[in-house]
């Protein structure tokens, strides 16, 4: 392999990092299940209607935020993913093509370096 084993890419912090995001989406969205699930009842609160009105107005917030955490994350394990496979096929065409190069000698012709 004229002495190339690898030229030195590793392709798999990219797919730890993208199972890694993968792992986090998961979490986002089941932490955005159980915060619908959560119900506020007005009448628990002797019918005071700020305070549940406040706590399923953030109670929303939280849902988007998951939602947006999740979908970001999954964005981030796409493109580790993506680096790791283009990273692949870049270090196996340089091999290839490091296994292709070979030294030609070349003869020098001795009237042009007489010239010089």
């Amino acid at each position: 392999m004229n002495g190339f084993e690898s030229l030195g890419y590793d392709s798999d912090g990219f797919r730890e990092g993208g199972r890694g995001s993968l792992e986090s989406a998961d979490a986002a969205e089941s932490s955005q299940r159980y915060l619908r699930l959560a119900e506020v009842n007005p009448a628990s609160y002797a019918g005071a209607t700020e305070f549940p009105a406040a706590v399923l107005s953030v109670r929303e917030k939280h849902i988007r935020g998951t939602g947006q955490a999740a979908e970001g994350r999954e964005n981030m394990a796409e493109s580790d993913h993506y680096v790791a496979d283009t990273g692949d096929e870049m270090e196996i065409e340089a091999q290839a093509t490091a296994r292709g190069v070979s030294v030609n000698e070349v003869s020098v012709d001795s009237s042009v370096a007489n010239a010089i």
